[in-house]
């Protein structure tokens, strides 16, 4: 392309990438929503998701200069690939039902489990993530082969991540919020199909002849003398007017060492962003919403950067030199996260409220993420086009070139998340940042070393007779070696711990300091797990930055009535499945029921499982080490569809809906593999928490629960006058939890009848008390209700809206007033039953 026609062009190409990432970053959040369904929300599950999207781009980026040979229309190789991708899309929402059946059907363990996991995340995205890792080598044949070109390049990719971003804010905040997985998706193939068409438009208009950039590996593509010398004369006058000064080829041991960098670069950017999106999710409040912010913050700076990247690797004197400053700059942008993200964003624009407006509160949060992160992504996001500009040179094929250092990054950048997400946890937060600050250093160290190196080599050269510049520069490369070193040393010592705190409140960590101790803490694989003790006493259990469990009165009443209402519901429960562990409490109250022969715990977090057992044992009684309990580690989707076992009661006490991932218990597809897997008398319990919510997505619950089982009933977890949460029981054969046949099973129970008594339902007016509706009366109630469905996760994105909110009497004496529910005896003293009286 002639200089005086370059920037028309590019620019169009520039906006062909931008949709193209945006509907990248639409397709990757539907494909992880819907395998993780499948697969489960486990870390284990995820880590094999994000090694398969990226492996397959990374794949995509190697193989295609290799496979596709460079006369072949860059731009109608392009479209051809937006198309592929399109159809990709549309094909994989028609055989996703049949992977998933297909792989409910086996039955896997251990290394089986892994080999199938991943089978069908393979399967799944390979081709497609493939067809997008192509994209950019395919147009980086359509550029020269020199810093001109170099800086279009990083151009593209930088328009590439700005609309990942777009997509992003898209996607999270409008289309899942508004529509479904369907409707997402037909966005993103419109746009697929979009590019393709103005792509292969615009190959007509463009003739391969105009495409300048030069491939040593066939002949046939280099152009006549007479076009060399024009480009030349082009170039030569380009560089007049923007100041860039002609530079060498790239050497063998540059392009080693450019790899290398790239590589260093992905794996610190990927781990950085696996520990910042863990402790700015609880800063910020782990909803849906917040997920999607801190992903396109952190896309948005990765852009910013390579624009500032491909602008700089155009007009400086050496990229290698800004190569490295990229990588020594990450030694303070590190700590600076680190520091930012627990001394001073939870104390910034701390403006929380009950009626705040949704647009306030996501605008607050990108804020706060933005002051947190950016510096460091714009820096990893530079280091890419600034590779680029080190290894284009004369004869160099730049889909090629284009193509292995895209791979190289993308392994670089599965290496980190792995890393970092498997095991980085065990090692802790800070030990984590510390390591990807001094990776980082050693890569720029490297870069540095090199410049100090050439620069000697090329100064004793040059001055056989008299080698004082030669020491001269060699003294100053030392010097600046010797205080990277310094500034480096300082840097890891000081990265910021991670404050218990944080692990343990969470949003609310401004906001707590009556913790009078911290009994157990862990940051587990899946998320944090807190045991602490309250000034008054309380004991306290923290999951993900929020309490789910403690020994005050109206949560141990909740999680005990989760085991004993369906108990004495069913004839005579022998199997019983609890979703869930917490603290143990629901798991213990079954050891009061006889008949009960095994209790099987499924928590996919192993560190809660050590926390109840170590700290709630007295509470619990001791369920953990029982011999009738059996613990499976897995999510409780996926070991409910992958297993031939069937319960006579399935008890769900399920993290808050608000929390991203936990509304995946609460669709209707889920209620009916509960069925699925429930005997003839089988009886079903789930918790809804009226505190921390809204009506609409009470609403949401109870509809669709009332989907599957429409002869549920609805009891308090406190008493008729109070709405702080409910538990929803539903039956297998429609029968329906009558008080009265729940207080003739308690009186012929002596322990029963204790057990329960420490709940405050040892009477039969006290259990009455609990009894709110049938949940089909609440019809009127529930009209308009919007329905959770495996496809629209609907209850994440209702929840997710304001989790601060306190409408629990409100929305408790709406049911109320719709049920018509009459007024009973008030409960008397001989009803309760202190806690510090318990036995």
């Amino acid at each position: 392309m002639p200089a005086v026609r370059e920037t028309p062009r590019a620019a169009a190409l520039l906006f062909l990438f931008l949709v193209s990432g945006c509907a990248a970053l639409i397709y990757e959040i539907v494909w992880f929503q819907q395998l993780c369904l499948v697969l489960g929300a486990t870390s284990v599950s995820l880590a094999i998701l994000l090694a398969c999207f990226m492996g397959g781009m990374g794949l995509g980026s190697f193989a295609y200069p290799r496979c596709i040979s460079p006369t072949v229309h860059p731009l109608r190789a392009y479209a051809t690939i937006e198309a592929l991708v399109a159809g990709c899309g549309l094909a994989i929402l028609w055989i996703m039902p049949i992977v998933s059946a297909t792989y409910c059907r086996g039955s896997y363990s251990g290394s089986n489990d892994l080999l199938a996991r991943s089978l069908v995340a393979i399967v799944t995205m390979l081709v497609p993530t493939a067809l997008m890792g192509a994209t950019l080598p395919a147009l980086g044949r359509f550029v020269r082969s020199d810093p001109s070109g170099a800086a279009w390049l990083g151009w593209y990719y930088a328009a590439n991540l700005v609309g990942g971003m777009i997509g992003c804010l898209l996607s999270g905040l409008y289309l899942l919020r508004q529509y479904d997985v369907y409707v997402a998706t037909s966005v993103a193939v419109v746009m697929n199909v979009a590019v393709a068409v103005i792509g292969m438009a615009l190959s007509w208009r463009w003739p391969r002849t105009s495409v300048v950039g030069v491939s040593a590996q066939h002949p046939q593509s280099l152009r006549e003398p007479q076009e060399n010398a024009l480009q030349a004369k082009e170039a030569s006058a380009l560089a007049r007017s923007t100041g860039i000064i002609r530079r060498t080829a790239c050497s063998p041991t540059d392009l080693i060492a450019t790899h290398f960098v790239v590589a260093v670069s992905g794996l610190t950017a990927l781990g950085g962003e696996v520990i910042w999106t863990r402790h700015l999710g609880l800063l910020l409040g782990p909803t849906v919403y917040t997920f999607s912010i801190i992903l396109a913050v952190f896309l948005f700076g990765l852009g910013l950067g390579g624009a500032c990247g491909a602008w700089l690797g155009r007009r400086v004197r050496s990229p290698t030199w800004a190569l490295a400053m990229t990588q020594l700059g990450l030694l303070l942008a590190i700590p600076y996260a680190a520091f930012m993200i627990v001394n001073v964003v939870p104390y910034w624009l701390v403006l929380r409220g009950t009626d705040e407006f949704f647009t306030v509160r996501v605008t607050r949060d990108i804020l706060r993420t933005l002051v947190a992160i950016v510096p460091a992504t714009c820096l990893w996001g530079a280091s890419f086009p600034l590779a680029v500009a080190v290894v284009v040179g004369r004869n160099r094929e730049t889909g090629r070139l284009i193509g292995g250092l895209s791979a190289t990054h993308t392994f670089g950048a599965i290496t980190g998340a792995l890393l970092v997400g498997l095991y980085g946890v065990s090692w802790g937060a800070q030990s984590v940042q510390q390591g990807l600050t001094l990776a980082s250093g050693c890569s720029g160290v490297l870069m540095l070393t090199l410049i100090v190196w050439r620069n000697g080599r090329e100064a004793w050269l040059q001055t056989a007779s008299n080698h004082v510049a030669f020491w001269r520069d060699t003294a100053a490369g030392l010097a600046s070696l010797t205080a990277v070193f310094a500034v480096g040393s300082y840097a890891v010592q000081h990265v910021a711990p991670t404050p218990n705190s944080l692990l343990a409140d969470g949003r609310w960590m401004s906001r707590f300091n009556d913790r009078a101790a911290f009994r157990f803490v862990a940051e587990g694989l899946d998320s944090p797990i807190v045991v602490s003790d309250l000034v008054d006493g309380t004991r306290c259990f923290h999951v993900a930055g929020k309490i789910e469990a403690s020994t005050r009165e109206r949560d141990v009443r909740t999680q005990r009535l989760l085991g004993h209402l369906p108990a004495l519901a069913h004839p005579e429960p022998k199997k019983v499945l609890v979703i869930g562990c917490g603290s143990g409490m629901t798991a213990g109250t079954f050891l009061f029921h006889p008949s009960v022969e095994e209790i099987v715990i499924c928590e996919m977090e192993t560190r809660v499982i050590e926390a109840a057992r170590d700290h709630f044992a007295e509470y619990n009684h001791d369920v953990v080490r029982h011999s009738k309990t059996r613990i499976v580690h897995d999510d409780a989707r996926h070991f409910l569809a992958t297993t031939s076992e069937s319960f006579d009661i399935i008890t769900a006490d399920p993290i808050h809906p608000w929390v991203r991932g936990s509304a995946t218990l609460y669709t209707s597809e889920f209620f009916q593999l509960c069925k699925s897997r429930l005997s003839l008398h089988g009886v079903v319990t789930l918790w809804v928490p009226l505190y921390e919510s809204n009506e609409a997505t009470a609403k949401c619950e109870l509809a669709t629960f009332l989907q599957q089982f429409p002869t549920a009933t609805i009891w308090s977890g406190q008493n008729l006058f109070v709405g702080y949460d409910l538990i929803v029981l539903g039956t297998v054969d429609g029968r329906r939890a009558d008080c009265e046949e729940l207080t003739r099973k308690l009186e012929d129970s002596l322990p029963l009848r204790l057990g329960l008594t420490l709940v405050g339902i040892g009477t039969a007016n006290s259990l009455q008390q609990r009894f709110v509706a049938n949940l089909e009366d609440l019809g009127a109630w529930l009209t308009g209700a919007q329905i959770n469905r495996d496809c629209n996760l609907r209850l994440q994105y209702l929840a997710g809206t304001n989790p601060d909110q306190a409408s629990e009497h409100d929305i408790f004496q709406a049911m109320l007033r719709v049920c018509r529910r009459a007024e009973v005896e008030p409960l008397s003293s001989e009803d309760e039953f202190p806690l510090e009286d318990w036995e």
